[in-house]
């Protein structure tokens, strides 16, 4: 049961892989894990006009190759960097991750086996453990 977040500390992390092992053992329902997921992870970062713009120029591209690193339009990228759009969902966790991480991270054309795991757990702040079970990789 692969949570998708990052946690808010490592006692946070502690307790719901505990609350996990009894969801499992059928000590406690899903809803309660799902209350737990509430509690435990964190909010994705917020991305203003002047954040998007600064990220993109601090990896030194232009607004179409930075929508081309994140598979989005040019025009998307400019919505953003002038406020008439946000990014949202799976963009704004990427954006999350190329703050992090560096546009490095979307630069790479195929990964797989332990390459797809370790993106995995930055995208999805899931420990490599529960994914390498989940995935049969271990």
């Amino acid at each position: 049961m692969a949570t998708r977040g990052k946690f808010k500390s490592d006692a946070f992390e502690a307790i719901h892989s505990a609350v996990e092992g009894m969801v499992r053992a059928g000590t406690v329902d899903k809803q309660t894990l799902r209350s737990f997921d509430e509690a435990c992870l964190s909010r994705p970062t917020t991305f203003d006009a002047k954040k998007i713009k600064a990220l993109r120029e601090r990896n030194h591209v232009s607004q179409p190759v930075f929508a081309r690193h994140l598979n989005t339009s040019e025009s998307t990228v400019q919505k953003w960097e002038t406020g008439a759009k946000r990014p949202s969902g799976m963009a704004l966790k990427l954006l999350t991750v190329v703050e992090k991480h560096g546009l490095e991270v979307c630069r790479s054309r195929f990964i797989g086996g332990r390459q797809a795991i370790d993106l995995a757990r930055i995208m999805f702040g899931v420990h490599w453990r529960i994914l390498a079970e989940s995935l049969d990789f271990s």
